[in-house]
């Protein structure tokens, strides 16, 4: 077959040729849409993965805080009977050493903790409301309850902890029972 006016003749390898020509176009659009299609599919997944190594990490770190908090009841509780062991120690004879050996340890890993309660206090009334009372005593309130109650909790603590530790015989816990020792 041949066009008179270009000179130019249409043959059936010319047929052929043009026929694969289209196909490879065909081919390249499918492979560019496929490659495209993975590309969105791994681009969603990856922010997918994202989401969720930050939900785990918030749940990690939630956990951590509930831990945290159950340390500090659980210090709480710790702080109470150690005081009600030390009043029977006192109001008993010398012939419990090895009570009040005991009781001073619990008691020395108890003051020992001191030190995290007051910096985790510190933290907590860094993000409170503060105002000054008529005394002069700064009252730390927060808008969320269950913050305000770990503060109060947290605040009585370290006040509880810090009689307990005080050097002072009239106040300190620990040091009248070190007497005891003596």
């Amino acid at each position: 077959m041949k066009n008179m006016k270009s000179g130019f003749t249409f043959t059936p390898v010319l047929g052929v040729a043009l026929l694969v020509g289209v196909i490879c176009v065909i081919g390249a659009t499918a492979s560019i849409f496929l490659y495209l299609q993975a590309e969105s599919a791994r681009e969603i997944a990856e922010v997918e993965a994202q989401t969720a190594r930050r939900e785990l990490q918030r749940k990690s770190e939630v956990e951590k805080g509930t831990r945290t908090e159950v340390g500090r009841l659980s210090d709480i509780k710790q702080l109470q009977d150690l005081e009600e062991e030390a009043a029977s120690l006192l109001a008993a004879d010398s012939a419990r050493a090895g009570e009040i050996e005991s009781w001073l340890a619990k008691a020395a890993g108890l003051a020992d903790r001191l030190e995290g309660h007051r910096e985790d206090l510190s933290a907590l009334r860094r993000r409170a409301d503060k105002e000054e009372d008529d005394t002069g005593h700064t009252k730390y309130s927060f808008d969320d309850k269950a913050m305000q109650w770990r503060h109060d909790v947290l605040s009585d603590l370290v006040e509880g902890l810090e009689g307990f530790v005080d050097p002072d015989p009239k106040n300190g816990v620990i040091v009248r029972v070190k007497e005891l020792q003596e």
